[in-house]
């Protein structure tokens, strides 16, 4: 399973609205979350085709994301995207096939959040925009963790 988070950096203002205004962001921004996995969780599956990483389509069909319930809380919300597939871990970072022939990894899980960063972002920043108005995006930043295969 893949998780990713992001986590909101700005001034000693912006995080004094956003701990005001918690309740009526947080829903907007947790919806953002989800849009967001749903992203990677269609490039991630575009990427198994695309690299015909594909034999019955099992792998692809397992991707699955959404957010996190244990992890996701008053003020943070993480999204994750996987698969129960016991050999995705093979794929995704590659292996030693049966003769000793190495298999180049396929890291379909870290492309698809690599491409969906970007968008996620503007997600985010929308979700927060809406409460605080666009004059206080100005000085929100945010930062990225990607743990994949944990």
């Amino acid at each position: 399973m893949a998780g990713w988070g992001a986590q909101l950096i700005g001034g000693k203002s912006l995080i004094k609205m956003f701990d005001q205004h918690t309740r009526t962001i947080m829903p907007n921004v947790e919806k953002a979350v989800a849009r967001g996995c749903m992203l990677v969780e269609r490039y991630a599956k575009e990427y198994v085709t695309e690299w015909r990483a594909i034999d019955t389509g099992t792998l692809r069909r397992s991707i699955k994301g959404g957010i996190s319930k244990e992890e996701t809380g008053p003020t943070v919300v993480v999204g994750k995207i996987g698969t129960s597939v016991h050999y995705a871990v093979y794929v995704h970072e590659g292996h030693m096939a049966w003769k000793k022939k190495w298999i180049p990894p396929k890291p379909f899980l870290k492309m698809g959040m690599d491409k969906a960063q970007k968008e996620i972002e503007a997600m985010i920043k929308l979700a927060v925009w809406k409460d605080f108005g666009k004059g206080k995006m100005m000085n929100m930043k945010i930062e990225w963790n990607s743990n994949v295969f944990e």
